[in-house]
């Protein structure tokens, strides 16, 4: 079972709150003092679907603030998991208008992710683990604001 402990800072580049979303509590032999990086790497190998859920749920408080994001248009855009199928409106329509005109689809591998999913690539990146190449620290990274995506 995971804590949540969403706190209400702009929504985006909460770390704080990401690290409370996704630290163990104690449960399934895990020790409540694991770090993020560890608990998270040994829970869910090298896959940020631990925090998707999270992931959703900021999604729409923003959409609740006046961001618009839109689900991807799947006849031109594929999501492969673990890749959430949200994009800020504008973007998701100009991805998919590109797409078309081209008359070809896209593959992403990322699209928006949350503080939480970017916290866990960005310990990966620095530990060296999981093949990330590079990673941008949480709270600085376009993909928290459903501006970014990875092929």
């Amino acid at each position: 079972m995971y804590s949540l402990s969403l706190l209400v800072c702009g929504v985006v580049g909460c770390v704080a709150a990401a690290r409370d979303v996704l630290q163990m509590n104690g449960t399934a032999g895990a020790s409540s003092s694991c770090t993020l990086g560890q608990e998270a790497a040994s829970a869910s190998g090298c896959s940020t679907n631990v925090a998707e859920g999270l992931t959703y749920q900021i999604i729409g408080e923003m959409n609740s603030m006046g961001f618009t994001f839109k689900t991807l248009d799947s006849n031109w855009i594929h999501c492969a998991s673990p890749c959430v199928n949200q994009l800020q409106a504008s973007a998701a329509d100009a991805l998919a208008s590109a797409c078309a005109g081209a008359n070809d689809y896209i593959t992403l591998n990322s699209a928006t992710r949350s503080s939480a999913q970017q916290y866990l690539l960005y310990e990966w990146y620095l530990k060296g683990n999981c093949g990330i190449g590079l990673a941008a620290k949480p709270g600085t990274s376009n993909h928290e604001g459903g501006r970014a995506i990875d092929t």
